[in-house]
């Protein structure tokens, strides 16, 4: 005779073969998240997964150094050729190689102002490995990024797997650059202090202080999506500026709000200025303070919802 067996009692051992599988908290790669304080006790958040920390790459650019002047020669053409440095923990692979992300393994991109130059998937990280890539030949700033990237072609998103570096093409004259935040970077759409710190070379920035014009020392105007090089010849938007820099107490950063915005792209831009806040123009020329052009640095940052 078969004997039927209770929605209950079926329902008991469903739900008992769930809580019963061997499922360690502790494993990595298995439970989803949002962030690091969804995980268990000694994982980290990283591409929605819980991982072990070991197990996720760090990224950093060591040539060239930080800030560093490289001569600016006309006669080099539109572009030339810069060695770049990177140094990490990931596990290279061929990019082409497999589409299955293990963690910890991919290979590195290399990004030069914005544009994807060089790939690294060979050779020991460990120790350094340098790629040329192409530079616009134009002085003044310049940015490389590196990121590591897995093998299903997805950038690992913890903060250590990319790496920067901002230098100069140096021709002698002033220039300025937002060090701070990198260009790409995404801000909720929430009005929060944001640090924008800002780097100059052939140009001493500090407070300003008193009505007098010196060539090659200033100030920066920070400027949230305004238009430039038009902006300083327009007092309506030449006054729109959203921070100085240096900010109160500050070595040439400011805490500023971004303006209320919806989902955008947007700029922002720092422009140098006199001790009395007027643009400055370049060449300095004191007896036709308007003359020239301005000096300033524009890079685009995210607006996103959280």
């Amino acid at each position: 005779m078969r004997i039927a067996t209770p929605l209950s009692l079926l329902s008991c051992l469903w739900l008992c073969a769930c809580f019963t599988a061997d499922l360690d908290p502790g494993l990595a790669g298995v439970f989803a998240c949002e962030e690091s304080s969804d995980c268990p006790e000694g994982l980290v958040c990283a591409n929605e997964l819980c991982e072990t920390a070991d197990a996720l790459p760090t990224i950093e650019v060591t040539n060239p150094e930080d800030r560093m002047p490289l001569a600016f020669d006309p006669a080099d053409g539109p572009t030339r050729i810069i060695p770049v440095r990177v140094l990490g923990t990931l596990t290279l692979r061929p990019r082409n190689e497999t589409s299955e992300h293990v963690s910890g393994e991919g290979h590195v991109v290399v990004f030069v102002d914005g544009q994807e130059a060089a790939t690294i998937d060979s050779g020991p990280l460990s120790g350094g490995v340098t790629v040329d890539v192409q530079v616009a030949n134009t002085p003044g700033p310049h940015r490389i990024r590196a990121v590591a990237r897995r093998n299903d072609g997805i950038d690992y998103d913890n903060e250590e797997a990319k790496g920067t570096r901002l230098f100069w093409l140096d021709d002698g004259q002033p220039h300025v650059a937002i060090l701070r935040p990198w260009p790409g970077t995404v801000f909720d759409l929430d009005i929060e202090p944001v640090t924008v710190e800002v780097t100059s070379i052939h140009f001493e920035i500090e407070p300003p202080q008193g009505i007098e014009k010196f060539e090659r020392r200033g100030h920066a105007h920070i400027h949230y999506d305004d238009p430039f090089p038009i902006c300083p010849r327009d007092a309506n938007c030449d006054n729109g500026y959203i921070a100085i820099v240096p900010g109160p107490g500050r070595d040439n950063s400011v805490d500023t709000m971004l303006p209320e915005s919806g989902a955008t792209t947007a700029s922002l831009t720092a422009v140098l200025r006199h001790m009395d806040h007027t643009p400055y123009f370049h060449p300095f020329m004191p007896d036709a303070p308007t003359e020239g052009e301005p000096l300033f640095d524009t890079i685009q940052i995210v607006r996103a919802a959280d």
